[in-house]
C-alpha cells in the first residue's frame, strides 16, 4: 500500500508554545515557577501580620462579638502561617 502525504498516520501535531518553551529551556520555565511561588509566599506573610494586628486589636476591643472576630482572624492568621511553611519546605527541598 503506497501512502500519500496528506496520510494522517505520517504527519504530528504541531508544538504548543508552551510545549516548545519547555523543550527550548526547561530551566527558564522552572525559574519563572520559582520566582511566582517566592513571591506569593511574600504576599502570605503581609497578610500573616495583617490578622495578627487585627487579632491583637479585636481582642482588645469592647463589644460582644470583638473576641469572636478576633479568634477568626487568629484562625486565619494560622491557616496563611501554615501555607508559608508548606511553601519553605518545598523550597528547601530542591
Amino acid at each position: 500500500m503506497i501512502r500519500r502525504r496528506s496520510d494522517p498516520l505520517e504527519t504530528t501535531p504541531p508544538a504548543t508554545a508552551l510545549h516548545r518553551t519547555f523543550q527550548l529551556n526547561p530551566r527558564s520555565a522552572t525559574t519563572r515557577l520559582e520566582q511566582a511561588i517566592e513571591t506569593e509566599r511574600r504576599r502570605l506573610l503581609h497578610v500573616h501580620g495583617v490578622l495578627h494586628c487585627l487579632y491583637e486589636v479585636l481582642h482588645y476591643a469592647d463589644g460582644e462579638d470583638a473576641v469572636l472576630y478576633a479568634e477568626a482572624a487568629h484562625l486565619a492568621s494560622i491557616m496563611v502561617d501554615e501555607s508559608v511553611a508548606q511553601l519553605d519546605s518545598t523550597r528547601s527541598s530542591r
